[in-house]
């Protein structure tokens, strides 16, 4: 058993993305004594995201470096981020518990999840996860090099991920289901400017077709049209990833959720129930960016502290 599932914490962040590590930033500064949990890499979304361009004191990053800034800074002031996947959530009259390959106790918690990517629905989906269909172009568009791929969303992240791509493979073709992107403005033109990106409106994918290897080769639009492409890259939003930590919870029917799963907070990001907060993109809210996640992080910390300050 190791240290951190011995103690008790005054403040436990689920997620180490940047609405989690503000959080911690602005617990260590206090003087809290903070477990951070992640049960993949330090960063979350953001570490998909080639070019950042939109936080402010950076013209230009990419998401790995800044989330490594953000890592080491907090190195700098102790903290040791611990791995584990919490898959329960308790609450006792003192504490709450924390259940993954270990078990954690803490005084109060912040949720800072963040999302998982939506899926398309499609037959085959799921065998070719890794065969040729992604949900990270930063993560598996090397393996790509000078091929035909295929980016299916329309917002920003679609065209980030078609724009990161276009500098990899021979062509890509932009798939949308509608007539237009709700993406930024100055993405969607730097996307109609690129020589190798191909726009298809008002289209939807219908099938994917692998080849003897099981690996993608084609896709089939509404309109009957065959693609030939060796990877698509799922780029149509986001769902909650709270589920399965209150799916077997006595907490969950104490909790608000909003009709697509995420967590109801008040303005000071404090759920319904005394010590849990939650910040980021797994809290129900209009407007998710990097910019309001790590707002959301310091706004959690300063209600925890203030939470435990009257325990």
């Amino acid at each position: 058993m190791n240290e951190n599932s011995t103690s008790l914490y005054d403040v436990a962040i689920i997620g180490a993305g940047i609405a989690g590590m503000t959080a911690a930033l602005y617990l260590l500064r206090n003087h809290q004594k903070v477990l951070l949990l992640e049960n993949a890499g330090y960063g979350g979304q953001i570490l998909e995201a080639p070019i950042v361009e939109n936080y402010p004191g950076f013209a230009k990053v990419s998401g790995p470096e800044l989330s490594e800034q953000i890592y080491q800074q907090l190195k700098s002031l102790g903290l040791s981020l611990t791995y584990d996947k919490i898959k329960h959530l308790e609450k006792t009259t003192t504490h709450f518990t924390l259940t993954g390959d270990q078990t954690y106790t803490a005084k109060s918690v912040i949720l800072a999840t963040g999302t998982t990517p939506r899926r398309l629905n499609l037959i085959n989906e799921s065998e070719l996860i890794g065969h040729g269909i992604s949900y990270c172009a930063t993560c598996d568009g090397a393996f790509y090099q000078n091929q035909t791929v295929a980016v299916v969303g329309g917002g920003n992240s679609a065209l980030l991920a078609a724009s990161y791509l276009s500098h990899i493979a021979q062509k890509v073709f932009l798939i949308h289901r509608r007539n237009q992107f709700t993406a930024e403005k100055a993405l969607v033109s730097q996307i109609k400017n690129s020589a190798n990106i191909e726009i298809l409106y008002n289209q939807e994918i219908l099938a994917c077709h692998a080849n003897e290897d099981n690996h993608l080769d084609s896709l089939i639009l509404k309109n009957q049209q065959v693609l030939p492409v060796s990877s698509l890259f799922v780029e149509i939003g986001r769902l909650s990833s709270l589920t399965e930590i209150f799916q077997n919870s006595n907490l969950r029917s104490l909790l608000l959720f909003d009709q697509s799963g995420f967590i109801i907070t008040d303005d000071s990001c404090a759920t319904n129930l005394a010590g849990l907060f939650a910040a980021g993109d797994c809290r129900s809210k209009n407007f998710r960016q990097l910019v309001t996640a790590s707002s959301d992080g310091a706004i959690a910390a300063n209600s925890a502290i203030e939470f435990l300050s009257q325990i």
